[in-house]
Parts: C-alpha cells; sequence; structure tokens
C-alpha cells in the first residue's frame, strides 16, 4: 500500500470522527439547550408554588385573625347581656351577661346620633351600676297615658350601639 492510500484512509477516517464529534455536539448543544430550558420552567414553577404558598398563608392567617375578632366581639357581646323580666306589677331590667355595666341609662325608643342623656329625662332613666345577675326596677307611668313600650334601648359604659331589649308578652 502506498502512503497516498494511508493518507487518504487516514484522512476518511478523521472525516468520519470529525462528522461524529461534530453529530454529538450538535445534539449535546441541542440537549443542553432543552436542560436550560427545563431549568428555568422548573424555576418558574417554584417560584409560582412559593406564591401561591405565600397567598395560601395569607389568607389562614387572615381567616385566623377573624376568628379571634368574632370569638372576642361575643366574649363582649355576653359579658353584658339584658332581658326585662315581669315580676309582679314591676318591669325588670336584669343584667345577664357576667360582666358588671357601668353608668348604665335606658329609654323606650331609639337612641339617635347626638342624643346626650338627659334629653328626656321622662322618657329616658339612669340605672347606674348593675351587676352580673343583678336587676333594677324600670320605671313606668301609668297605663292611661302612655303606652307600654315593647323594647328598650340599653346602653353602658364601653358600649358601642344600644341593646334593644324586647319586653316579655303582656
Amino acid at each position: 500500500m502506498s502512503v497516498e492510500l494511508w493518507a487518504a484512509i487516514l484522512s476518511a477516517a478523521a472525516l468520519v470522527v470529525a462528522l461524529l464529534a461534530a453529530y454529538y455536539a450538535k445534539h449535546s448543544a441541542s440537549a443542553a439547550e432543552r436542560s436550560a430550558i427545563a431549568a428555568e420552567r422548573s424555576a418558574d414553577a417554584a417560584r409560582d408554588q412559593a406564591d401561591e404558598v405565600r397567598r395560601a398563608n395569607e389568607l389562614t392567617e387572615r381567616a385566623h385573625q377573624a376568628d379571634v375578632e368574632r370569638r372576642e366581639a361575643a366574649a363582649r357581646a355576653n359579658a353584658v347581656a339584658w332581658k326585662v323580666e315581669k315580676q309582679g306589677n314591676v318591669y325588670m331590667l336584669r343584667n345577664i351577661g357576667v360582666e358588671t355595666a357601668e353608668l348604665v341609662w335606658h329609654r323606650d325608643r331609639p337612641i339617635q346620633p347626638g342624643d346626650v342623656m338627659g334629653d328626656d329625662a321622662y322618657r329616658e332613666m339612669v340605672a347606674g351600676t348593675i351587676g352580673p345577675n343583678q336587676a333594677v326596677p324600670l320605671p313606668y307611668w301609668p297605663a292611661f297615658t302612655k303606652p307600654l313600650p315593647t323594647e328598650i334601648y340599653v346602653m353602658w359604659e364601653g358600649c358601642t350601639a344600644a341593646a334593644v331589649v324586647p319586653y316579655p308578652p303582656t
């Protein structure tokens, strides 16, 4: 065999190796690109999942806070509660709550914005301090002058709105 033939065979082999290397390099680059795209998608998915977890945690915290506020409001609402009872010919305003109510006052008509205690002394009565399970008589005028109200409006120190307390049926 001649040197030229060997050179041609070696050149052909080198060409095959170069072509194979180029082929595998191209596929390797394509695989690397696909891997980079997949890694980017995975990072995006992880960020989205972290955002969803953060939103879920915020919603859970808000729901928990709302539950705590509801429970506190219910406890405050039950701290002082009212009932009108009839004992003989006298109607009594009883604190059926668990805390003492200070500066209690009541009237037989709704309390309007701007009303001040003492506006209508005939229809507004100051009952003072009423402890748990204590009752005070409700003073009422003769039946021929005024009909018995169906409810009274009670306020006390620290309350934000009048409690509407119905009268028992006559």
